[in-house]
């Protein structure tokens, strides 16, 4: 089952706790309607539960549905759209940059990325339950050859 970028939106807005509708609408920073029909759109998947006054994850998906949803396919097809959608509003604050990196340069590089990737874990962890989900801040990092790039291009 495929969700859409916003359903996972509201989803990780929701997170372990049931919320009301005010407190998914005034975290998640939505319109009111796009935030009411991503509501009725995941109650209907069957992906989170109402009381009537709040709103929850339902605990009782089959693992194979909650395998699907967080599928390597789907979260590549979420990040595509993310990427775009930063490209188009923070085009200013992307950086790409071809260079030219020896093996033991790569080796430094990776040893970087893993410290970054541990220091952006320990910030999440620390003020995830201070900052509202509208507010945090979309990171991302990476590197890849050019070749590897390249045939992917080339088909």
């Amino acid at each position: 089952m495929k969700i859409t970028s916003i359903e996972r939106f509201v989803l990780e807005t929701i997170e372990n706790e049931a919320k009301t509708f005010k407190e998914i609408l005034t975290e998640s920073g939505l319109q009111e309607n796009v935030c009411f029909n991503t509501l009725q759109a995941l109650v209907i998947k069957n992906i989170i539960a109402t009381n009537g006054l709040h709103y929850f994850i339902n605990k009782n998906l089959p693992r194979e549905m909650v395998e699907k949803i967080n599928s390597n396919r789907f979260k590549k097809q979420e990040s595509m759209e993310l990427i775009e959608n930063f490209l188009n509003t923070s085009a200013d604050d992307f950086v790409i940059t071809k260079v030219a990196l020896n093996d033991k340069d790569q080796k430094i590089f990776r040893a970087m990325l893993k410290n970054l990737d541990s220091f952006v874990k320990d910030c999440h962890l620390k003020t995830k339950k201070e900052v509202f989900y509208k507010d945090r801040t979309l990171v991302f990092w990476g590197m890849a050859k050019t070749e590897n790039i390249i045939k992917e291009m080339v088909g």
